[in-house]
């Protein structure tokens, strides 16, 4: 693996909130290895369109945003695809996805990653995705299911 294709370091990761400008600047202003831009807790349901407007806008104006990840709200959700299409036209770092239930959803999410990364002339599969594999019952069934 070449250093150039290597992921950033990812020791340290801080949260903050997708609807709080002030919280994400701090978090950008820190030492820490990600900085994750979250849309789904840490924001309340009538905040979801303002937070994705402000994640947005704060992408839109980092020069490097290697380090600057995107908390999504579940697949399945409401809220997902509005996430990633308000995000991606600014090629985040990465995507968290939060509550993945195993294989399935992160072939569900590649899916609609590809696309969204294709209209944004965004390398195909440069953007990294963790997945959250221990916040449902289901989810601790299937983790054997993410291996090849």
């Amino acid at each position: 693996m070449s250093l150039k294709s290597r992921p950033p370091r990812m020791r340290s990761w801080l949260f903050a909130p997708g609807d709080s400008e002030r919280k994400m600047q701090k978090a950008i202003s820190s030492y820490a290895d990600i900085v994750l831009l979250d849309l789904e807790d840490s924001v309340a349901p009538n905040q979801k369109n303002r937070a994705r407007y402000l994640v947005s806008e704060f992408l839109s104006k980092l020069e490097d945003r290697a380090r600057t990840w995107v908390r999504i709200n579940p697949l399945g959700s409401d809220d997902c695809d509005a996430d990633l299409k308000a995000i991606m036209a600014f090629a985040p770092g990465g995507i968290f996805l939060p509550k993945a239930e195993g294989r399935a959803d992160i072939e569900e999410l590649d899916g609609k990653l590809t696309k969204l990364e294709l209209e944004n002339s965004i390398q195909q599969g440069s953007t990294l995705v963790a997945a959250l594999v221990t916040e449902t019952a289901k989810a601790m069934f299937n983790c054997g299911d993410y291996q090849n």
